[in-house]
């Protein structure tokens, strides 16, 4: 009778959303260009990227291109428009630990539940998003 419960037991423990404290403060010693090409590098490594309103998601092998500007950051696909994030929208950055994988997650002004993000990017390590998460502050944050 315990068994029946073991699936959904380990099913609540690993779909916490888990907070991970990154001190994102020196990001803004990074040069604009400098964290421009390395969050195109950072982008590239990503397992996911998703909208969730309107609800869509692009996986690892359909991204075809990261596209990296002034203004923001987009993952391209073949067929599909692309899924982007404009720098001067974003009012909050998150990393958190959900599941199996390790997700940055963007705040913005256009999402109208502030509880929910605009957009997310996964990662199954954590570093490669800690990394992720300090190149786009670097490139969104005005002070």
């Amino acid at each position: 009778m315990k068994l029946r419960w073991a699936p959904l037991l380990l099913l609540l423990a690993v779909s916490c959303r888990k907070p991970i404290r990154v001190d994102t403060s020196a990001s803004k010693l990074i040069p604009r260009d400098v964290a421009m090409d390395k969050l195109k590098a950072a982008m590239a490594t990503s397992d996911a990227a998703a909208y969730t309103t309107p609800k869509r998601s692009l996986e690892k092998d359909a991204i075809k291109e990261w596209h990296v500007d002034d203004l923001g950051f987009e993952a391209r696909a073949e067929g599909q428009p692309p899924i982007r994030v404009e720098f001067k929208d974003v009012t909050e950055t998150r990393l958190e630990r959900v599941a199996l994988y390790y997700q940055i997650r963007i705040f913005t002004a256009a999402q109208t539940n502030s509880k929910k993000d605009f957009a997310h990017f996964n990662w199954a390590a954590e570093e490669p998003a800690r990394r992720a998460l300090e190149l786009i502050d670097a490139l969104w944050r005005k002070d």
